[in-house]
Protein backbone atom coordinates (compact mmCIF):
# COMPACT_ATOMS: atom_id res chain seq x y z
CA UNK A 1 0.00 0.00 0.00
CA UNK A 2 1.10 3.40 -0.66
CA UNK A 3 -1.08 5.85 1.31
CA UNK A 4 1.51 8.41 1.39
CA UNK A 5 0.60 9.54 -2.11
CA UNK A 6 -2.88 10.99 -0.70
CA UNK A 7 -4.41 13.86 0.78
CA UNK A 8 -7.62 12.61 1.95
CA UNK A 9 -10.51 14.92 2.86
CA UNK A 10 -11.80 12.52 4.95
CA UNK A 11 -11.89 11.83 8.42
CA UNK A 12 -8.26 10.60 8.88
CA UNK A 13 -7.14 7.50 10.17
CA UNK A 14 -4.70 8.28 12.69
CA UNK A 15 -3.56 4.44 13.39
CA UNK A 16 -2.23 2.97 10.43
CA UNK A 17 1.55 3.26 10.29
CA UNK A 18 4.00 1.94 7.39
CA UNK A 19 6.68 -0.20 9.03
CA UNK A 20 10.07 1.54 9.83
CA UNK A 21 8.41 4.98 9.62
CA UNK A 22 7.13 7.19 12.29
CA UNK A 23 3.16 8.46 12.77
CA UNK A 24 3.33 11.78 14.87
CA UNK A 25 -0.60 11.50 14.81
CA UNK A 26 -0.87 8.17 16.25
CA UNK A 27 -2.44 7.95 19.94
CA UNK A 28 -3.32 4.74 21.99
CA UNK A 29 -7.09 5.92 21.87
CA UNK A 30 -10.04 5.62 19.00
CA UNK A 31 -10.08 8.60 17.17
CA UNK A 32 -13.24 10.29 18.92
CA UNK A 33 -14.97 12.84 17.04
CA UNK A 34 -17.81 15.39 17.27
CA UNK A 35 -19.67 17.35 14.13
CA UNK A 36 -22.61 19.25 13.34
CA UNK A 37 -24.18 20.95 9.74
CA UNK A 38 -22.55 23.72 8.32
CA UNK A 39 -26.10 25.40 8.57
CA UNK A 40 -29.82 24.63 9.85
CA UNK A 41 -33.18 26.37 9.68
CA UNK A 42 -34.14 27.61 13.05
CA UNK A 43 -37.04 25.71 14.07
CA UNK A 44 -35.32 22.16 13.44
CA UNK A 45 -33.47 20.17 16.02
CA UNK A 46 -29.59 20.44 15.29
CA UNK A 47 -27.87 17.22 15.06
CA UNK A 48 -24.80 17.00 17.01
CA UNK A 49 -23.09 13.61 15.52
CA UNK A 50 -20.33 11.77 17.56
CA UNK A 51 -17.86 9.40 15.75
CA UNK A 52 -16.60 6.72 17.37
CA UNK A 53 -13.46 4.89 15.59
CA UNK A 54 -11.38 1.71 16.23
CA UNK A 55 -12.76 1.14 19.50
CA UNK A 56 -11.70 -2.46 19.14
CA UNK A 57 -8.14 -1.52 19.10
CA UNK A 58 -8.82 0.89 22.43
CA UNK A 59 -11.81 -0.23 24.40
CA UNK A 60 -13.80 3.19 25.46
CA UNK A 61 -16.43 4.14 27.78
CA UNK A 62 -17.66 7.67 26.44
CA UNK A 63 -19.02 9.38 29.72
CA UNK A 64 -21.30 12.68 28.55
CA UNK A 65 -21.20 15.54 25.78
CA UNK A 66 -21.24 19.16 27.29
CA UNK A 67 -22.47 21.70 24.35
CA UNK A 68 -20.72 25.13 24.57
CA UNK A 69 -22.70 27.41 22.01
CA UNK A 70 -21.13 31.38 22.03
CA UNK A 71 -18.69 30.70 25.02
CA UNK A 72 -21.31 29.30 27.47
CA UNK A 73 -22.88 26.69 28.84
CA UNK A 74 -25.98 25.19 27.14
CA UNK A 75 -26.82 21.93 27.95
CA UNK A 76 -25.05 18.14 28.56
CA UNK A 77 -26.25 14.91 27.31
CA UNK A 78 -25.06 11.64 29.78
CA UNK A 79 -24.17 9.02 27.50
CA UNK A 80 -22.14 5.93 29.59
CA UNK A 81 -21.70 3.51 27.16
CA UNK A 82 -18.92 1.44 26.19
CA UNK A 83 -17.53 1.13 22.56
CA UNK A 84 -15.96 -1.55 21.67
CA UNK A 85 -16.30 -1.77 17.93
CA UNK A 86 -14.44 -0.57 14.35
CA UNK A 87 -17.05 2.25 14.10
CA UNK A 88 -20.18 4.03 15.99
CA UNK A 89 -21.63 6.91 16.04
CA UNK A 90 -24.91 9.04 17.49
CA UNK A 91 -26.70 11.99 16.81
CA UNK A 92 -27.72 14.11 19.75
CA UNK A 93 -30.64 16.54 19.04
CA UNK A 94 -30.40 19.95 19.91
CA UNK A 95 -33.26 22.54 19.64
CA UNK A 96 -32.39 25.95 17.85
CA UNK A 97 -35.05 28.06 19.93
CA UNK A 98 -32.62 29.72 22.06
CA UNK A 99 -29.85 30.48 19.13
CA UNK A 100 -29.54 33.92 17.45
CA UNK A 101 -29.93 34.11 13.18
CA UNK A 102 -26.70 34.01 11.58
CA UNK A 103 -23.08 32.08 12.75
CA UNK A 104 -23.19 30.28 16.14
CA UNK A 105 -19.89 28.77 17.47
CA UNK A 106 -20.20 25.30 19.00
CA UNK A 107 -17.66 23.71 21.16
CA UNK A 108 -18.52 20.04 22.33
CA UNK A 109 -16.52 18.81 25.36
CA UNK A 110 -16.26 15.07 25.04
CA UNK A 111 -15.79 12.95 28.59
CA UNK A 112 -13.96 9.49 27.99
CA UNK A 113 -12.17 6.94 29.99
CA UNK A 114 -9.54 4.53 28.76
CA UNK A 115 -7.41 2.12 31.07
CA UNK A 116 -9.53 3.81 34.07
CA UNK A 117 -8.02 7.26 33.58
CA UNK A 118 -10.40 9.68 32.65
CA UNK A 119 -10.05 12.01 29.68
CA UNK A 120 -11.43 15.12 27.66
CA UNK A 121 -11.31 16.66 24.23
CA UNK A 122 -13.22 19.20 22.54
CA UNK A 123 -14.53 18.04 18.96
CA UNK A 124 -11.83 15.88 18.50
CA UNK A 125 -9.04 14.36 19.86
CA UNK A 126 -6.82 14.39 16.97
CA UNK A 127 -3.34 15.91 17.58
CA UNK A 128 -2.10 19.08 16.52
CA UNK A 129 -5.87 20.30 15.67
CA UNK A 130 -6.51 23.73 15.55
CA UNK A 131 -9.02 23.70 18.90
CA UNK A 132 -11.47 26.33 16.93
CA UNK A 133 -15.39 26.20 17.83
CA UNK A 134 -17.88 24.40 14.53
CA UNK A 135 -19.47 26.77 13.06
CA UNK A 136 -23.28 26.73 11.80
CA UNK A 137 -25.46 29.25 10.66
CA UNK A 138 -28.56 29.58 12.12
CA UNK A 139 -31.00 30.56 9.25
CA UNK A 140 -34.73 31.83 10.17
CA UNK A 141 -35.63 31.06 6.46
CA UNK A 142 -35.92 27.91 4.20
CA UNK A 143 -32.85 27.87 1.05
CA UNK A 144 -34.47 29.65 -1.20
CA UNK A 145 -35.80 27.83 -4.13
CA UNK A 146 -38.50 27.30 -6.73
CA UNK A 147 -41.86 25.21 -6.66
CA UNK A 148 -41.19 22.14 -7.12
CA UNK A 149 -37.34 22.11 -7.44
CA UNK A 150 -35.76 19.76 -4.69
CA UNK A 151 -31.98 19.82 -3.28
CA UNK A 152 -29.16 17.36 -3.78
CA UNK A 153 -25.63 16.45 -3.31
CA UNK A 154 -24.58 13.93 -5.19
CA UNK A 155 -20.82 12.89 -4.66
CA UNK A 156 -20.57 11.86 -0.99
CA UNK A 157 -18.69 9.40 0.54
CA UNK A 158 -19.76 7.23 3.95
CA UNK A 159 -18.00 4.59 6.32
CA UNK A 160 -17.79 2.25 3.67
CA UNK A 161 -15.03 4.58 2.65
CA UNK A 162 -12.38 2.84 4.67
CA UNK A 163 -8.60 2.56 4.74
CA UNK A 164 -5.03 3.43 5.94
CA UNK A 165 -5.70 7.16 6.53
CA UNK A 166 -9.23 8.17 5.67
CA UNK A 167 -12.76 7.15 6.78
CA UNK A 168 -16.40 8.99 6.33
CA UNK A 169 -19.54 9.04 8.61
CA UNK A 170 -22.37 6.23 8.30
CA UNK A 171 -25.06 6.41 5.84
CA UNK A 172 -27.53 7.04 8.78
CA UNK A 173 -26.42 9.89 9.97
CA UNK A 174 -25.89 11.24 6.96
CA UNK A 175 -29.62 11.44 6.50
CA UNK A 176 -29.80 13.59 9.53
CA UNK A 177 -27.38 16.08 8.27
CA UNK A 178 -29.17 15.85 5.16
CA UNK A 179 -32.45 17.16 7.07
CA UNK A 180 -30.48 19.35 8.72
CA UNK A 181 -29.04 21.17 6.05
CA UNK A 182 -32.15 20.98 3.68
CA UNK A 183 -31.48 18.73 0.81
CA UNK A 184 -33.99 16.19 -0.33
CA UNK A 185 -31.63 13.69 -1.74
CA UNK A 186 -27.85 12.56 -1.99
CA UNK A 187 -25.90 9.59 -3.74
CA UNK A 188 -23.82 7.54 -1.82
CA UNK A 189 -20.43 7.53 -4.31
CA UNK A 190 -17.98 5.89 -2.51
CA UNK A 191 -14.72 4.28 -4.46
CA UNK A 192 -14.50 1.40 -5.87
CA UNK A 193 -11.65 0.41 -4.46
CA UNK A 194 -13.01 0.54 -1.39
CA UNK A 195 -16.64 -1.65 -2.09
CA UNK A 196 -14.39 -4.37 -3.34
CA UNK A 197 -12.32 -4.80 0.37
CA UNK A 198 -13.04 -7.61 2.99
CA UNK A 199 -15.10 -5.60 5.49
CA UNK A 200 -12.90 -6.19 8.16
CA UNK A 201 -9.21 -6.04 6.54
CA UNK A 202 -9.49 -3.11 4.03
CA UNK A 203 -5.94 -4.44 2.66
CA UNK A 204 -7.71 -7.83 1.51
CA UNK A 205 -9.87 -8.26 -1.69
CA UNK A 206 -13.53 -9.36 -1.45
CA UNK A 207 -14.58 -11.43 -4.39
CA UNK A 208 -18.01 -11.68 -3.09
CA UNK A 209 -18.26 -7.48 -2.91
CA UNK A 210 -19.64 -7.90 0.84
CA UNK A 211 -19.34 -4.37 1.44
CA UNK A 212 -21.27 -3.41 -2.34
CA UNK A 213 -24.17 -5.33 -1.18
CA UNK A 214 -24.25 -4.43 1.97
CA UNK A 215 -24.14 -1.01 1.12
CA UNK A 216 -27.30 -1.35 -1.28
CA UNK A 217 -29.29 -3.36 1.13
CA UNK A 218 -29.03 -0.34 3.82
CA UNK A 219 -29.89 2.34 1.49
CA UNK A 220 -33.04 0.48 0.33
CA UNK A 221 -33.88 -0.20 3.60
CA UNK A 222 -33.47 3.84 4.52
CA UNK A 223 -34.88 4.42 1.62
CA UNK A 224 -38.24 2.32 2.90
CA UNK A 225 -38.07 4.22 5.87
CA UNK A 226 -37.32 7.58 4.60
CA UNK A 227 -40.52 7.60 1.96
CA UNK A 228 -42.48 10.00 4.00
CA UNK A 229 -40.40 12.72 4.65
CA UNK A 230 -38.65 12.60 1.03
CA UNK A 231 -35.23 11.86 1.47
CA UNK A 232 -34.10 9.65 -1.31
CA UNK A 233 -30.46 8.01 -1.29
CA UNK A 234 -29.37 7.32 -4.63
CA UNK A 235 -26.82 3.93 -5.03
CA UNK A 236 -23.75 4.68 -6.69
CA UNK A 237 -20.01 4.40 -7.01
CA UNK A 238 -16.99 6.60 -8.20
CA UNK A 239 -14.98 4.23 -10.37
CA UNK A 240 -11.41 4.87 -11.34
CA UNK A 241 -11.94 4.69 -14.90
CA UNK A 242 -8.75 5.11 -17.82
CA UNK A 243 -9.31 8.05 -20.44
CA UNK A 244 -8.77 8.35 -24.02
CA UNK A 245 -4.39 9.08 -22.57
CA UNK A 246 -4.56 6.20 -20.30
CA UNK A 247 -4.96 8.41 -17.44
CA UNK A 248 -6.91 7.28 -14.32
CA UNK A 249 -9.91 9.57 -13.96
CA UNK A 250 -13.12 9.46 -11.62
CA UNK A 251 -16.60 8.52 -12.99
CA UNK A 252 -19.60 8.68 -11.12
CA UNK A 253 -21.89 6.17 -12.20
CA UNK A 254 -25.63 6.83 -10.16
CA UNK A 255 -28.22 3.86 -9.92
CA UNK A 256 -26.35 1.03 -10.80
CA UNK A 257 -26.93 -2.67 -9.63
CA UNK A 258 -23.72 -3.72 -11.33
CA UNK A 259 -20.68 -3.41 -8.99
CA UNK A 260 -17.62 -1.84 -11.83
CA UNK A 261 -14.23 -2.06 -10.47
CA UNK A 262 -11.85 0.44 -10.32
CA UNK A 263 -8.15 0.13 -8.53
CA UNK A 264 -5.68 2.15 -10.72
CA UNK A 265 -5.41 4.85 -8.61
CA UNK A 266 -5.93 2.66 -5.19
CA UNK A 267 -2.57 2.84 -3.86
CA UNK A 268 -2.75 -1.32 -3.39
CA UNK A 269 0.03 -2.05 -5.63
CA UNK A 270 3.34 -0.07 -5.14
CA UNK A 271 3.75 -0.11 -8.92
CA UNK A 272 1.99 2.15 -11.27
CA UNK A 273 -0.87 0.12 -12.75
CA UNK A 274 -4.11 1.19 -14.95
CA UNK A 275 -7.44 0.90 -14.03
CA UNK A 276 -9.69 -1.95 -15.28
CA UNK A 277 -12.05 -0.27 -17.56
CA UNK A 278 -11.60 2.43 -20.18
CA UNK A 279 -14.13 5.44 -19.96
CA UNK A 280 -16.52 3.87 -22.92
CA UNK A 281 -15.73 0.45 -21.47
CA UNK A 282 -18.39 1.22 -18.92
CA UNK A 283 -20.58 3.91 -20.52
CA UNK A 284 -21.74 1.63 -23.62
CA UNK A 285 -23.10 -1.15 -20.97
CA UNK A 286 -24.93 1.26 -18.85
CA UNK A 287 -28.67 1.24 -18.65
CA UNK A 288 -31.69 3.76 -19.23
CA UNK A 289 -32.17 4.06 -15.20
CA UNK A 290 -28.27 4.33 -15.07
CA UNK A 291 -26.62 7.79 -15.18
CA UNK A 292 -23.04 9.17 -15.21
CA UNK A 293 -21.25 11.86 -14.87
CA UNK A 294 -17.86 12.86 -15.04
CA UNK A 295 -16.29 13.25 -11.82
CA UNK A 296 -14.23 16.48 -10.51
CA UNK A 297 -13.53 16.75 -14.15
CA UNK A 298 -10.87 20.00 -13.78
CA UNK A 299 -9.54 18.71 -9.88
CA UNK A 300 -5.83 19.74 -9.67
CA UNK A 301 -3.92 16.51 -9.57
CA UNK A 302 -0.77 16.69 -8.23
CA UNK A 303 2.93 15.59 -9.65
CA UNK A 304 3.44 12.66 -7.51
CA UNK A 305 0.18 11.57 -8.23
CA UNK A 306 0.94 11.63 -11.59
CA UNK A 307 4.19 9.99 -11.16
CA UNK A 308 2.82 7.26 -9.18
CA UNK A 309 -0.71 6.95 -9.86
CA UNK A 310 -1.64 7.56 -13.18
CA UNK A 311 -3.35 10.12 -12.43
CA UNK A 312 -4.66 12.71 -14.83
CA UNK A 313 -7.62 15.02 -15.49
CA UNK A 314 -10.10 14.63 -17.67
CA UNK A 315 -9.66 16.10 -21.41
CA UNK A 316 -11.53 17.64 -24.52
CA UNK A 317 -12.12 14.30 -26.11
CA UNK A 318 -13.18 12.45 -23.12
CA UNK A 319 -16.29 13.96 -23.60
CA UNK A 320 -17.45 12.75 -26.55
CA UNK A 321 -18.70 9.05 -25.47
CA UNK A 322 -22.30 9.19 -25.96
CA UNK A 323 -24.18 7.60 -22.55
CA UNK A 324 -21.87 10.46 -20.54
CA UNK A 325 -24.34 12.87 -19.28
CA UNK A 326 -23.20 15.55 -17.55
CA UNK A 327 -20.19 17.03 -15.30
CA UNK A 328 -19.66 17.19 -11.94
CA UNK A 329 -17.64 20.29 -12.08
CA UNK A 330 -18.71 21.49 -8.50
CA UNK A 331 -16.91 19.66 -6.19
CA UNK A 332 -16.82 22.01 -3.16
CA UNK A 333 -14.11 24.06 -4.95
CA UNK A 334 -12.38 27.41 -4.50
CA UNK A 335 -13.51 29.80 -6.24
CA UNK A 336 -10.26 30.04 -8.50
CA UNK A 337 -11.30 26.01 -9.33
CA UNK A 338 -14.68 26.98 -9.69
CA UNK A 339 -13.59 28.95 -12.44
CA UNK A 340 -11.29 26.63 -14.20
CA UNK A 341 -13.88 24.12 -14.27
CA UNK A 342 -16.64 26.07 -15.67
CA UNK A 343 -14.05 27.39 -18.14
CA UNK A 344 -13.91 23.57 -19.04
CA UNK A 345 -17.51 22.94 -19.60
CA UNK A 346 -18.12 26.34 -21.44
CA UNK A 347 -15.42 24.89 -24.14
CA UNK A 348 -17.51 21.78 -24.18
CA UNK A 349 -20.48 23.53 -24.80
CA UNK A 350 -19.43 25.69 -27.72
CA UNK A 351 -17.94 22.65 -29.19
CA UNK A 352 -21.61 21.15 -29.65
CA UNK A 353 -21.29 18.96 -26.67
CA UNK A 354 -24.67 18.93 -24.81
CA UNK A 355 -23.52 18.35 -21.41
CA UNK A 356 -25.34 19.27 -18.02
CA UNK A 357 -23.56 20.06 -14.59
CA UNK A 358 -24.46 18.85 -11.03
CA UNK A 359 -22.92 19.73 -8.02
CA UNK A 360 -21.43 17.57 -5.53
CA UNK A 361 -18.96 18.43 -2.47
CA UNK A 362 -16.97 15.07 -2.25
CA UNK A 363 -17.20 15.10 1.35
CA UNK A 364 -15.99 12.12 3.88
CA UNK A 365 -18.11 12.87 6.73
CA UNK A 366 -17.03 16.45 6.55
CA UNK A 367 -20.08 18.53 7.54
CA UNK A 368 -19.39 21.60 9.78
CA UNK A 369 -15.31 21.72 8.54
CA UNK A 370 -13.18 19.46 6.74
CA UNK A 371 -10.49 17.78 8.75
CA UNK A 372 -7.89 16.02 6.49
CA UNK A 373 -4.41 14.63 6.85
CA UNK A 374 -2.10 17.42 5.83
CA UNK A 375 1.37 15.44 5.13
CA UNK A 376 0.59 12.21 5.82
CA UNK A 377 0.99 10.83 9.52
CA UNK A 378 2.21 14.30 10.49
CA UNK A 379 -0.19 17.04 10.24
CA UNK A 380 -3.79 17.71 10.77
CA UNK A 381 -5.36 20.24 8.60
CA UNK A 382 -8.87 22.39 8.50
CA UNK A 383 -10.57 23.86 6.31
CA UNK A 384 -13.79 25.18 4.62
CA UNK A 385 -14.21 23.07 1.55
CA UNK A 386 -16.21 19.70 0.80
CA UNK A 387 -18.46 20.25 3.45
CA UNK A 388 -21.86 18.01 2.91
CA UNK A 389 -24.12 20.14 1.09
CA UNK A 390 -22.53 23.25 0.87
CA UNK A 391 -22.55 23.09 -3.11
CA UNK A 392 -26.01 22.07 -3.84
CA UNK A 393 -28.00 21.00 -7.27
CA UNK A 394 -31.97 21.71 -7.44
CA UNK A 395 -33.25 19.56 -9.78
CA UNK A 396 -36.66 19.13 -10.95
CA UNK A 397 -39.51 17.05 -9.87
CA UNK A 398 -42.73 16.69 -11.07
CA UNK A 399 -43.88 13.82 -9.40
CA UNK A 400 -44.89 14.56 -5.97
CA UNK A 401 -43.98 11.22 -4.73
CA UNK A 402 -40.75 10.58 -6.34
CA UNK A 403 -38.93 7.45 -6.87
CA UNK A 404 -35.13 7.13 -7.30
CA UNK A 405 -36.08 7.08 -11.43
CA UNK A 406 -37.03 10.35 -10.80
CA UNK A 407 -34.69 11.99 -9.60
CA UNK A 408 -32.08 10.03 -12.09
CA UNK A 409 -34.55 11.16 -14.79
CA UNK A 410 -34.30 15.03 -13.60
CA UNK A 411 -30.68 15.17 -13.87
CA UNK A 412 -30.45 13.21 -17.04
CA UNK A 413 -32.81 15.77 -18.17
CA UNK A 414 -30.89 18.47 -17.33
CA UNK A 415 -33.68 20.24 -15.63
CA UNK A 416 -30.66 21.69 -12.84
CA UNK A 417 -29.14 24.40 -11.61
CA UNK A 418 -26.21 24.62 -9.29
CA UNK A 419 -25.85 26.67 -6.41
CA UNK A 420 -23.88 27.56 -3.06
CA UNK A 421 -26.50 30.33 -1.86
CA UNK A 422 -29.44 31.65 -4.10
CA UNK A 423 -31.35 29.95 -6.51
CA UNK A 424 -31.81 30.57 -10.55
CA UNK A 425 -33.78 29.22 -13.31
CA UNK A 426 -34.56 30.13 -16.98
CA UNK A 427 -36.97 29.00 -19.62
CA UNK A 428 -37.98 29.79 -22.65
CA UNK A 429 -41.81 30.25 -24.13
CA UNK A 430 -43.48 30.15 -27.70
CA UNK A 431 -46.71 30.74 -28.02
CA UNK A 432 -47.57 29.23 -24.62
CA UNK A 433 -45.28 26.46 -24.78
CA UNK A 434 -42.30 26.21 -22.31
CA UNK A 435 -38.97 25.29 -22.69
CA UNK A 436 -37.02 24.20 -19.38
CA UNK A 437 -33.41 23.89 -18.64
CA UNK A 438 -31.93 21.03 -20.11
CA UNK A 439 -34.31 21.04 -23.51
CA UNK A 440 -34.40 22.18 -26.90
CA UNK A 441 -36.32 25.12 -28.85
CA UNK A 442 -37.18 25.56 -31.99
CA UNK A 443 -39.04 28.72 -31.92
CA UNK A 444 -39.06 30.96 -28.97
CA UNK A 445 -40.36 34.16 -28.14
CA UNK A 446 -39.59 35.19 -24.76
CA UNK A 447 -37.22 34.09 -22.02
CA UNK A 448 -38.42 34.71 -18.63
CA UNK A 449 -35.46 34.39 -15.23
CA UNK A 450 -36.76 34.05 -12.45
CA UNK A 451 -34.05 34.76 -9.07
CA UNK A 452 -33.98 34.34 -5.74
CA UNK A 453 -32.34 35.11 -2.17
CA UNK A 454 -32.57 35.36 1.29
CA UNK A 455 -31.05 37.11 4.44
CA UNK A 456 -28.38 33.77 4.49
CA UNK A 457 -27.07 34.78 1.37
CA UNK A 458 -27.30 38.26 0.81
CA UNK A 459 -29.18 40.92 -2.00
CA UNK A 460 -28.78 40.06 -5.20
CA UNK A 461 -25.54 41.92 -6.68
CA UNK A 462 -25.59 40.75 -10.34
CA UNK A 463 -26.80 38.44 -12.93
CA UNK A 464 -26.43 37.30 -16.62
CA UNK A 465 -27.92 35.53 -19.66
CA UNK A 466 -25.27 34.13 -22.09
CA UNK A 467 -25.26 32.60 -25.26
CA UNK A 468 -23.06 30.37 -26.81
CA UNK A 469 -21.98 30.94 -30.70
CA UNK A 470 -20.15 27.67 -31.90
CA UNK A 471 -19.09 29.43 -35.15
CA UNK A 472 -16.57 31.93 -33.38
CA UNK A 473 -16.17 29.56 -30.17
CA UNK A 474 -17.33 32.49 -27.87
CA UNK A 475 -19.99 33.40 -25.31
CA UNK A 476 -21.77 36.44 -25.60
CA UNK A 477 -23.72 38.49 -23.20
CA UNK A 478 -27.66 38.61 -23.99
CA UNK A 479 -29.13 40.55 -21.22
CA UNK A 480 -27.27 41.40 -17.35
CA UNK A 481 -28.27 43.28 -14.62
CA UNK A 482 -27.05 44.85 -11.25
CA UNK A 483 -29.97 46.34 -9.32
CA UNK A 484 -29.77 48.55 -7.37
CA UNK A 485 -31.75 48.27 -4.72
CA UNK A 486 -31.77 45.70 -2.13
CA UNK A 487 -33.18 42.64 -4.05
CA UNK A 488 -34.08 39.53 -2.81
CA UNK A 489 -36.37 37.93 -5.71
CA UNK A 490 -36.26 39.11 -9.00
CA UNK A 491 -38.55 38.19 -12.16
CA UNK A 492 -38.22 39.72 -16.04
CA UNK A 493 -39.22 38.47 -19.04
CA UNK A 494 -37.16 39.32 -22.39
CA UNK A 495 -38.20 39.43 -25.77
CA UNK A 496 -35.65 37.17 -27.67
CA UNK A 497 -34.58 37.56 -31.58
CA UNK A 498 -31.85 34.97 -31.79
CA UNK A 499 -29.92 34.21 -34.73
CA UNK A 500 -29.23 30.84 -35.99
CA UNK A 501 -25.47 31.08 -35.23
CA UNK A 502 -26.73 31.04 -31.69
CA UNK A 503 -26.85 27.47 -29.77
CA UNK A 504 -27.67 27.89 -26.33
CA UNK A 505 -28.38 30.47 -23.47
CA UNK A 506 -27.59 30.17 -19.81
CA UNK A 507 -27.71 31.87 -16.81
CA UNK A 508 -25.84 33.40 -13.80
CA UNK A 509 -25.67 34.86 -10.88
CA UNK A 510 -24.37 36.18 -8.05
CA UNK A 511 -25.42 37.45 -4.25
CA UNK A 512 -23.68 38.89 -1.39
CA UNK A 513 -23.47 39.58 1.81
CA UNK A 514 -21.26 40.84 5.24
CA UNK A 515 -20.20 36.78 4.93
CA UNK A 516 -19.21 36.51 1.24
CA UNK A 517 -20.07 36.19 -2.41
CA UNK A 518 -22.39 32.92 -3.45
CA UNK A 519 -22.94 31.49 -6.47
CA UNK A 520 -25.67 30.12 -8.92
CA UNK A 521 -25.40 28.68 -12.41
CA UNK A 522 -28.32 27.21 -14.91
CA UNK A 523 -27.63 23.91 -17.84
CA UNK A 524 -28.30 25.50 -20.76
CA UNK A 525 -31.40 26.00 -23.03
CA UNK A 526 -30.43 24.60 -26.58
CA UNK A 527 -31.30 26.19 -29.76
CA UNK A 528 -31.89 23.55 -32.58
CA UNK A 529 -33.31 25.00 -35.93
CA UNK A 530 -34.27 28.12 -34.86
CA UNK A 531 -37.19 29.55 -36.88
CA UNK A 532 -37.96 33.23 -35.78
CA UNK A 533 -41.43 34.03 -34.49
Amino acid sequence: MIPLLFTPIAYAEIHYRIKFLFNLLKKSEPEIIADIPHRITKGQDLPVLMVIKDSHLYNTNIEKLEIYLNGQYNCEFEIRKFYDTPYADQVFDLPTNKMSTGINKFDIKIHYSLRGKKHICYNDNYRFHSGKPLLCYVAHQTLPGFPQYFFGDFHVHTNYTNDQIEFGASISSTVKMAKAVGLHSFAVTDHSYDLDDHPNDYTQYDASLTKWKTQHKEIDQINAEQKKNFILLLPGEEVSVRNDAGKTVHLLILNNEQFYHGSGDSGDQWRPHASEFKIEEILQHLKPHVTAFAAHPRQKVSKVQKLMLRRGNWQKDDLRHERLRGLQIINGNTVAGLNQAIAFWTEALLQGHKLSIIAGNDAHGNFSRTRQMGIPFVTIEETEEHRFGFWRTGFYLHNPSPTINDVVQALQQGNVFVTNGPAISIYLTHKGHTVHMGQTATQVERLILNLKSSMEFGRIKRWKILSGDPHTAREFVLFEGEPNQKKFVLRQSFELDLNNRINYVRGFLISENERGTFRAYTNPIWIDHLIKK
